[in-house]
């Protein structure tokens, strides 16, 4: 029963370093997505087409991506608070 026990803890162990590892590279990309979008509308200096304004669209976008980025962060303290109180330890 321990060994089976044990098994299952190293798997929850190896999922969570998993977890963090592509929660941290994507809390990366979204950064350098959110720095481009800046970037981008600091640059936009022609007349608006026609429709929805681009500054509204590109304002609800970052918005989007820093709320995405704030989850991820908060996904990857709590795995590693996970990691640190002993989850997966034998």
């Amino acid at each position: 029963m321990d060994n089976e026990l044990d098994g299952r803890l190293r798997r929850l162990e190896a999922a969570l370093a998993e977890q963090r590892d592509m929660l941290a590279v994507q809390s990366t990309r979204l950064e350098q997505t959110q720095a481009s979008v800046t970037a981008l509308v600091s640059l936009l200096t022609r007349p608006e087409p026609e429709g929805p304004p681009l500054h509204e669209l590109l304002a609800a976008m970052t918005t989007a991506l820093t709320r995405g980025n704030r989850i991820a962060q908060q996904i990857l303290a709590a795995i590693e608070r996970l990691e640190r109180d002993g989850v997966g330890r034998g």
